[in-house]
This record gives C-alpha cells, structure tokens and sequence, in this order.
C-alpha cells in the first residue's frame, strides 16, 4: 500500500470516527436522500423480493422508498428493513457479493465485487450474541446487512451509511450523475456529497400549542367554537379534530385540509350538552405510509354553555344566491319558541353575464314585531331536508338571531358573500 493510499485511508477513518452516531426512530419508516444528486434510494422496480438491486430514484411516495431501522442491542448499528415483507420473510438492505459465475462482455471492465440488494434478513451465527426483532435464513455473514449512520459535520441531519461489512470504511455511494435509476455503489469514505444522504422522518409529529375560544352549545344538542393549532410536521395529508365527553363518547371531525391551522368548529350530538365538559384534540395523518397516524395533541377541555346571541332588529330578510357552486339552495326559517322549521323555496343561482346577482328573484321573507327568526339556506342537493336532518357540508349559509321590528332596516344576506 502506498503512501497516499495509507494517508487518504487514515484521513478518512478520522473523518468518520469524529462523526457523531444518529439515533434514528426504531421501526417507523425513513426514506433516504442523496445530497449530490437529490434522488432516493429505491428499491428498484419496487420488486421488494430477494437479489433486488437498490438505485435512486426521484421521490415516489412509494414502498419503495420507505425504510424501517431497527437498532442492534448494544450497538449504534442498524438493519434497514424494506417497508414490505417477501414471503413473511422481512427484506434488508445489503451489501452482497457478486456471484462468482458473472459474465463479463468483451472490452467491459469487470464489476466491482460489492453491490447493494435487497435480501431476506440473515441471521447471526448462535454464538454471536446479536439479537435483533426479526428472524430470517442462517448466514455466517450477518454484517453485511448492519449499517451506521454518521453525522456529517456543520450540516442538518445529513449522514455518512457506512457498511458493518468492511475495514476500509465503504459507504453507500451514488453515482453523480442525477439521473433516474442511476446505481448505488459501495465506495470507500472520500467525503463527497455522492456519500451524504438526508434522513427524511417519515412518522408524524403531533399537532400542538391548541386553542379553543368562542366554545359553546346552539339549540342544546350542537357545538360550535374555533380551534387552533400549531403543525409540527411537514409530511400531513390531513388533520382531524377529536372531541370526546365520558358520558357521550367521541366525536370526529371530516379531514381538515394539511395547510389549515385552525377550524370552525359544527358537531352535533346525541343528548343536551348543556353544562357538559367536552375535550378536544388535533391528529395529524398522513396516508402515504399505512395511514401514518400523529400522536394526538394536548387536550384541552370546557364546559359547554350557552352563548347570548347578538340581537338584531329588522323589518325583512332578503336572501340573494352568489354561490360559488351554481346550485340551487332551499332556504328555511325557524321562529323563535316554536318548533320546527318554514320552508320558504328554492331560490335559484342568480349569476349571469353581468355578475351575480343578475338574474332571477330573490327570496324576500318580512318580519313579524316582536319575533325573533333564524335562516339556514341549504343545499339542494341534499334534498328537502330541513337543517336539522342534514350534515354541517349542506348548510350553505346561516344567520344570527334576527329580531323583527316593522321600523328596522332590511337585512340582506347573499350567499357565498355574506351580508348583514
């Protein structure tokens, strides 16, 4: 060996050894990003079956891509298990030797004797004293399949794979060029970005920091109020809020779309809710991986009571349809101490060349002194339902209480604006 060599060895043994080990989540999903080229390590073909060479790839939000790490006991070296099983059988990064019978073509260099698979987990010989979570086929070379994550030093979260396997400190290389299916080498440390690879979390931090105000009940047996959070992880496909009470049960919300960070909150409940205490949570899920379900937040919890709602005084109600759907809406009117509630028509989409509202006739209902309304307009394509019998999605728009007085002005509330 010459001296160069010994040097450049030396210097990278120093490299790695002044590297921090990772401490990676055990047996939640990872996926594995090359800094140079920006690609991931995938399973190639997505084929998670034994011999399957690894490559890179751009990112596919796939099986392919997803990893599980599971720590040796005693040890900072980890098995790296495709998110998949083979035959029951779990499938393993690894770095197999090529088979001795390798055709090489004429004028072709001969292949480097090392390449990284996918293969049913080896097991330690008995006298080894490795114990890990899985068990596979008998092999005397389990290292092959352990490998250790080194912190780069000066960057975030980017680490060195280096292989149990060898004594010249190979690491999971790819080639440089940023091509789709480019291959993974085993390369010895040289402190290049072709050997730097980003550890992407897959698992699901929980939402925190959650608020609620304005919480109340309307009509006894229905929520309202706003809550809000603060997300904590960038992989969310949705958030859902839980409401629970130990009398009533639990209550879910519809999926709330990843980029809300709060939500007015419609549950409708079964008894009187009156004086009860109701806690909420926020989970974050992310479907990609299984669903990949946050753990919830912090509760916060209330007692619900009625809210005195704002009283206004108006001669009539004059109700104009801008709904960004299109679609026709049946509007309806509750009096005040009476039950039930007045169907007072189905009030047509009035947009046209001009704007909205151009066409049609809007729906004009007068007010009795005295009496105090309430009007819900509701979706026609929810049927002829009145509000009570529907979901929250269907009720297109909904007023305050409303008092009538002959010398009050008009209120006029157009739907998918606003109004009042």
């Amino acid at each position: 060996m010459t001296i160069k060599t010994t040097l450049g060895l030396l210097i990278s043994l120093l490299a790695l050894q002044t590297t921090a080990s990772a401490q990676l989540p055990d047996d939640a999903p990872i996926a594995l990003k090359n800094v140079e080229t920006g690609l991931y390590l995938d399973i190639r073909g997505g084929h998670i079956r034994p011999g399957t060479r690894l490559w890179q790839w751009p990112e596919n939000e796939t099986n392919a891509q997803y990893f599980k790490p599971a720590r040796r006991k005693n040890s900072d070296a980890y098995l790296l298990q495709a998110n998949r099983f083979y035959e029951n059988k779990a499938q393993l990064i690894t770095a197999s030797e090529f088979p001795q019978d390798v055709l090489v073509q004429p004028g072709q260099p001969a292949p480097e004797r090392f390449r990284v698979t996918i293969e049913s987990e080896i097991e330690p010989p008995s006298n080894d004293g490795l114990q890990h979570a899985y068990q596979g086929i008998l092999n005397p070379k389990p290292k092959f399949q352990w490998w250790y994550f080194e912190a780069v030093p000066n960057t975030r979260n980017q680490y060195v794979i280096r292989s149990g396997r060898f004594n010249d400190n190979r690491v999971l290389t790819a080639d440089p060029r940023p091509v789709k299916g480019s291959p993974i080498l085993l390369r010895p440390y040289a402190q290049s970005d072709t050997q730097h690879w980003v550890v992407e979390r897959l698992t699901v931090e929980a939402p925190s920091s959650v608020v609620l105000e304005d919480f109340h009940y309307w009509r006894s047996k229905r929520l309202l109020g706003d809550i809000g959070w603060t997300a904590n992880s960038e992989r969310v496909d949705y958030f859902q809020v839980v409401a629970s009470n130990d009398s009533l049960g639990t209550l879910r919300s519809s999926p709330i779309s990843s980029n809300a960070r709060e939500w007015e909150m419609e549950f409708d409940v079964e008894s009187e809710a009156e004086g009860k205490e109701w806690c909420f949570r926020v989970i974050a899920v992310d479907e990609r991986n299984g669903p990949n379900i946050s753990e919830a937040s912090p509760e916060v919890c209330q007692v619900a009571q009625r809210k005195q709602a704002q009283v206004i005084k108006y001669s009539k109600l004059v109700v104009e349809n801008c709904h960004p759907s299109g679609r026709p809406v049946r509007i309806w009117l509750a009096e005040t101490g009476v039950t039930g509630w007045q169907d007072k028509g189905l009030l047509s989409h009035q947009s046209g060349p001009g704007g909205c509202p151009t066409t049609g006739s809007a729906v004009v209902i007068d007010f009795t002194a005295g009496k105090s309304y309430e009007m819900i307009a509701v979706d026609s394509g929810c049927g002829n339902n009145p509000p009570s019998n529907v979901n929250s999605s269907c009720r297109f728009l909904s007023t305050t209480v409303l008092q009538g007085d002959p010398n009050g002005a008009t209120c006029t509330m157009r739907i998918g604006v606003g109004g009042c």
